[in-house]
């Protein structure tokens, strides 16, 4: 999932005002997707809350349910932005979430994106798959601001130009094009089949380790199992000897 805004900010307000002036003194203005229930979400803008610390007022900031909020060094200024987040399959490592900036190029030029953060995703209770996000929003929520029950904004911001794309994504195994290749070498041999035997479960004796099975996996069930074996063995090769990249086609996606 690829989601991406242009949004302009004023940036009259840097700094909170004098503590007990403004109780809920706050900046916060975010693209977000997130799934029904918002307990599962990705968020990219203005964070800023009395009391922070002043980057938190001069830059950009993102989040996810499992990171909670992170201050960039992406600074803030007057004008027009873009702001990206790019959701990738689940692995359960930094790097699910990615969330990317640009600053206005001017007319005719394509924005130059800085990746400004990498987070993680949750995951579905007892699978390899991430919580799905389904919904996208502009602007804020208060579930999403842990200091307060409120969000505000003493700030004025604009949006335009929402686009959200969904992509087919390449595997996120050591090999992109060869699951069983554990170790990215080319060829399925002795040390790859030391993962699987590792990776081993048995016949609904799941859940594995998504971090290091997950591409052991090729019947889309939480088990690594004879089933597996038997894929495993159509790939395998020698040590030295590159394997068949088409041998696991069509088998679904870890």
């Amino acid at each position: 999932i690829k989601a991406t805004i242009w949004q302009f900010e004023d940036f009259e307000k840097s700094a909170p005002y004098p503590p007990g002036n403004w109780a809920h003194d706050q900046i916060q203005s975010w693209l977000v997707l997130m799934n029904e229930d918002e307990s599962e979400y990705f968020a990219i803008g203005v964070h800023a809350y009395n009391g922070e610390a002043s980057s938190w007022w001069l830059n950009l900031s993102w989040a996810t349910a499992t990171d909670g909020w992170q201050v960039t060094t992406y600074p803030r200024a007057q004008g027009w932005r873009s702001l990206r987040i790019v959701v990738h399959p689940y692995t359960g490592q930094a790097g699910d979430v990615e969330f990317y900036a640009a600053p206005n190029p001017g007319a005719g030029n394509p924005p130059q994106y800085v990746l400004v953060g990498s987070g993680r995703r949750r995951a579905t209770s007892g699978t390899c798959e991430g919580v799905p996000v389904t919904r996208v929003a502009i602007g804020a929520n208060p579930r999403f601001v842990p200091q307060d029950y409120i969000a505000n904004t003493y700030e004025i911001f604009w949006y335009d130009d929402a686009i959200v794309t969904l992509q087919d994504a390449p595997l996120r195994c050591p090999n992109p094009e060869l699951r069983f290749d554990a170790d990215g070498d080319g060829d399925v041999d002795q040390s790859d089949f030391a993962v699987i035997q590792a990776c081993f479960t048995g016949a609904d004796g799941g859940p594995f380790d998504c971090s290091t099975c997950r591409c052991m996996n090729t019947g889309g069930d939480t088990d690594i199992d004879g089933d597996d074996l038997v894929a495993f063995e159509q790939c395998a090769s020698a040590p030295g000897v590159a394997a068949d990249v088409t041998c696991d086609d069509g088998l679904p996606y870890p």
